[in-house]
């Protein structure tokens, strides 16, 4: 959170990254500690959660610290709440195992503000992957953005939600992905836009399986109060493909099914929705994710995702104008 000019109040403290896992058998990597709170200041920010094994690219190339077993990001602190302005929430950790499940950690909720702009909703890890046999991978939720207030009399905002996990993918199992977190409120001022259910990253946004594969829905726009303000959008729902490694999870008609997108905030001129997922799946069935709802007064609806299945297919519903 940037400090408003010629403040000088007290400012809460950052929190603490949680600690990465070591152990190659896997394990839980430690969360984030919260950021402080300052009634008459700036909320801390919220520390990152640990990592549970990475994948990662550096200079162009794949570099894979998968860990061996059960796999946990850590999830990010919440950030403070504050006076002046709400903390940005920490983000989560990425998981990556060859044996067993993996969960990445979710972003933490950005904090709130009487008197200025809510904070920021942290994005969850970015990598969430397995190769085990039968085993699921899971993304995190992306943060909530915290409520913004108002600050002499002018208009704040409130914090954007946080994004969910760039790329969930599951070889030998199941794979479902993560939501993005809802925009904050704000008592005079425009709403957060709703995060995406795939943040952008190294590897494809999305949500991948051999077996089923489930799409993050969008986090909801957050709601504006007063004059001309906007509210916020709703995020897009992820895509999701499923059937798409040889058959090696054994289940035998898997169906992908794309994310709905968020709704959009309300009051003043309003949100849009987010678009659904696409869901493509060579060997069974796809369902594509319904577009949100625009929110009210005259919000537009998001479009709903293409489903393209090999025994069955069906397109999402678009969300629906205000």
């Amino acid at each position: 959170m940037v400090e408003p000019p010629g403040c000088s109040a007290v400012n809460g403290g950052d929190g603490g990254d949680g600690g990465d896992v070591t152990a190659r058998t896997g394990g839980t990597a430690g969360d984030g500690g919260a950021g402080g709170s300052a009634p008459s200041g700036l909320g801390g920010d919220g520390g990152d959660g640990g990592d549970a094994g990475t994948i990662r690219i550096v200079n162009g190339e794949r570099v894979d610290n998968s860990l061996g077993g059960p796999a946990t990001g850590g999830n990010g602190g919440d950030g403070g709440d504050g006076g002046l302005g709400g903390g940005d929430g920490g983000k989560g950790g990425s998981a990556a195992t060859t044996n067993g499940d993996a969960t990445a950690g979710s972003g933490g909720d950005g904090g709130n503000s009487n008197s200025g702009d809510g904070g920021k909703g942290g994005d969850a890890g970015l990598i969430a992957g397995t190769t085990g046999l039968g085993a699921t991978a899971t993304g995190g939720d992306g943060g909530n953005g915290g409520n913004g207030g108002i600050r002499d009399g002018m208009a704040t905002q409130g914090g954007d939600g946080g994004n969910g996990s760039n790329d969930v993918v599951s070889s030998r199992g199941d794979a479902v992905g993560g939501d993005g977190g809802d925009g904050g409120d704000a008592v005079r001022g425009s709403g957060g836009d709703g995060g995406n259910a795939s943040a952008p990253g190294d590897f494809a946004e999305g949500v991948f399986a051999d077996g089923n594969a489930t799409g993050g829905n969008g986090g909801n726009g957050g709601n504006a109060n007063g004059g001309f303000v906007v509210a916020g959008d709703g995020g897009n729902g992820s895509r999701a493909g499923a059937g798409g490694f040889g058959g090696g999870s054994g289940v035998t008609n898997p169906v992908a099914t794309g994310g709905n997108g968020g709704n959009g905030g309300s009051g003043g001129c309003c949100g849009d929705g987010g678009n659904g997922g696409n869901a493509q799946n060579p060997v069974g069935t796809a369902f594509g994710g319904d577009g949100g709802d625009g929110g009210p007064p005259n919000g537009i609806g998001g479009s709903g995702g293409t489903g393209t299945g090999a025994t069955g297919s069906a397109d999402g519903d678009p969300g629906s104008n205000a």
